[in-house]
């Protein structure tokens, strides 16, 4: 999925002038103990103008960073990304200032770039180059400083910049913007703006915006947390229009501008007869069945099938999709060759579909918001059925017909109507409860070991996970990662047997039929049986840090519940009263619900578990809730189970 090039941007900005640093290693030193470095300039000026009637616009971008401390994490590789075509380097310089003796500072140039592509995630919009160099001699001590220039070919891509760019501390933020009279802009800012100073002057017919932060302390890192865009303050610059003699031109000003911006890249695409081949496939989906909604589940089925996602783009390759006859020969294409494709077969079926530009869940953005293109970097294809909208999204190999894929749910979809109209519609979230993985088991003890036979029940999202995980994998080694995902209690147990149910049948859950053996999991002490109902124990350093955390969210990859029933046969000559089983547990705040319980039925202990996770973003404000929940189950793993020996 394509992360947005204007961070990196960010990241690797750079200094106008090249000069001695005038800090002291020292101060800064005791200042930021601890630290690896700290960034002392990150500022960047946009300047937007109009030669001839055309816009002209460039930045230029300055980075300078201290080393702190001799430490591996700290690479020498730099790298400044663009984008032919759309932005291009102007002029790039960088050089290092190596401290001598404690005093002095050695200045080295840096001589060498590289120029490089990297396509990656779902390819839209991803013709990015990218220009690669090494600061000579970075070690403690060292000030790095790198400073670019670039030039817009196209207003619609200045981006954004961040206060912030990385985890560093960062002493110093400037955002300018310099515009000429007869230019509109505007400005959409994200994330936790307190802080910043902004002031505007006008003088001599142009009108300076400028924003200041000082003193931004470093970001710990957290795998489970979103995007930084999520929560550092950052700011997009936009040229809504400009006036020449008198002729008031539209660039960006709201999301019809940016729908037409769009609309442009697929003027051309497939308006040509379809193959034989295509409709061939399309024929034969429709003797197998021609009942709509199955023909449209079928048709987005073989696409998932047999068309191979491949990313290589080039030019406007990467807003353009390609023209489906020469996908379908090819049988490969990128997210947006794939809603191509699908939006074509479907429309030889006689149902109405639509392309459909969306955010991945990596961008916060809404479209009103930020009506530019970075508010999406993934492209899709919608139908219309039954009162909603129904989004397939070709490049998730195994999702279930009907359900969105869980980076896109809860976004706003721009779906192409025609060549005038579009619509805005959100993603809707898959509820937790749909998203189930159930685990039946049901144990005895037999010389102190516990047998079981068990049965797993995966749907929806986490069916989704697995498979896109072990679709690939060989049969063995897909066998015994579902081995170790049946494996519980301790590490000595055992998976007796083990069979796979429906794993490619998109359309029903996976099932897991298994039989394991745990020795050692029992006490018996003092004629008496200890044990503990709680053979997995998922979330024993789960607990959100709220001090570390310091406000930033933790994401979840998609709502679910998660669902244990374990039924203990109590061996013969053993004895359990209801009054000795621990205490339920009905646990519900926010989206967080725990509920546990242990029942005395017969001769049988039966143990029912159910926690759920409602939400995709768990915000400062919940994370009490997700807190108490995991407090809750910490403590009921210690809880002990005890069968009295008859006497």
């Amino acid at each position: 999925m394509k992360t947005s090039t204007l961070f990196v941007i960010a990241l690797l900005a750079s200094s106008y002038v090249f000069s001695q640093p005038t800090y002291n290693f020292e101060d800064l030193s005791k200042a930021y103990k601890g630290e690896n470095a700290v960034i002392i300039k990150n500022n960047r000026t946009y300047e937007i103008g109009l030669k001839k009637g055309e816009l002209q616009i460039s930045s230029t971008s300055e980075l300078g960073f201290t080393v702190l401390e001799d430490k591996a994490t700290i690479s020498s590789e730099h790298e400044i990304s663009y984008s032919p075509g759309f932005y291009e380097i102007e002029s790039l310089e960088a050089s290092s200032y190596v401290l001598k003796d404690g005093q002095k500072y050695k200045r080295h140039k840096v001589k060498d770039f590289e120029d490089y592509s990297d396509y990656s995630g779902y390819v839209f919009y991803d013709d990015t180059r990218h220009r690669k160099f090494y600061f000579p001699g970075l070690t403690k001590g060292t000030y790095a400083e790198v400073t670019h220039t670039y030039t817009y070919l196209r207003p619609q891509f200045l981006g954004g910049y961040f206060f912030q760019p990385g985890s560093w501390s960062t002493l110093e933020s400037n955002l300018t913007v310099i515009v000429e009279e007869g230019i509109e802009v505007a400005f959409s800012v994200f994330g936790d703006t307190s802080g910043i100073d902004f002031s505007q002057t006008t003088d001599r017919g142009k009108t300076t915006y400028h924003w200041e932060k000082k003193n931004s302390l470093s970001k710990k890192y957290f795998n489970d947390a979103p995007p930084s865009r999520y929560y550092v303050p950052h700011i997009f610059v936009r040229v809504n229009s400009y006036t020449y003699k008198g002729e008031k031109k539209k660039v960006l000003e709201n999301t019809k501008d940016l729908y037409r911006f769009n609309r442009e890249f697929l003027n051309e695409v497939n308006k040509q007869a379809i193959s034989s081949g295509i409709q061939h496939v399309v024929d034969s989906l429709k003797k197998i069945n021609d009942n709509t909604d199955t023909l449209i589940q079928n048709i987005f089925y073989w696409v998932q099938n047999n068309i191979k996602y491949i990313a290589i783009e080039d030019g406007l390759g990467g807003y353009v999709p390609r023209q489906a006859n020469d996908i379908y020969e090819n049988k490969y294409g990128d997210c947006k060759d794939k809603s191509s494709i699908i939006t074509c077969m479907l429309n030889a079926a006689n149902i109405p579909s639509h392309m459909v530009w969306i955010g991945s869940r990596d961008l916060p953005y809404r479209y009103e918001e930020l009506p530019t293109p970075n508010v999406d970097n993934h492209m899709i294809a919608a139908v219309y059925r039954n009162n909603g909208w129904i989004f397939l999204d070709g490049t998730a190999s195994h999702v279930q017909y009907g359900y969105p894929t869980n980076f896109i749910q809860g976004k706003e979809a721009m779906i192409a109507i025609d060549e005038d109209s579009f619509t805005v519609a959100e993603v809707p979230i898959v509820p937790a409860s749909e998203n189930l993985m159930s685990d039946s088991m049901f144990m005895r003890i037999e010389d102190g070991v516990i047998l079981a036979d068990g049965r797993v029940q995966i749907e929806k999202m986490q069916k989704f996970r697995v498979t896109q995980i072990l679709l690939n994998m060989k049969e063995e080694d897909r066998r015994k990662r579902f081995e170790d995902l049946n494996r519980k209690g301790n590490n000595k147990c055992k998976v007796e047997s083990m069979e796979i149910l429906d794993f490619e049948n998109r359309n029903v859950p996976l099932h897991l039929k298994y039989s394991i053996s745990i020795p050692d999991y029992v006490r018996d002490i003092d004629n008496n049986l200890y044990m503990n109902m709680w053979l997995s124990k998922s979330y024993v350093a789960a607990k959100i840090d709220t001090l570390k955390r310091n406000g930033i969210p933790k994401e979840v990859d998609y709502t679910y519940t998660d669902h244990q029933y374990y039924e203990l046969e109590i061996p013969a000559g053993y004895t359990l009263t209801a009054e000795n089983l621990p205490a339920s547990v009905n646990y519900k705040q926010g989206d967080i619900q725990l509920n546990y319980s242990y029942k005395l039925v017969g001769n049988k202990i039966i143990f029912d578990y159910r926690f759920t996770v409602d939400t995709l973003l768990i915000n400062q404000e919940h994370f009490a809730d997700w807190n108490n929940a995991i407090d809750l189950l910490n403590k009921a793993y210690g809880e002990i189970i005890v069968l009295k020996k008859q006497p």
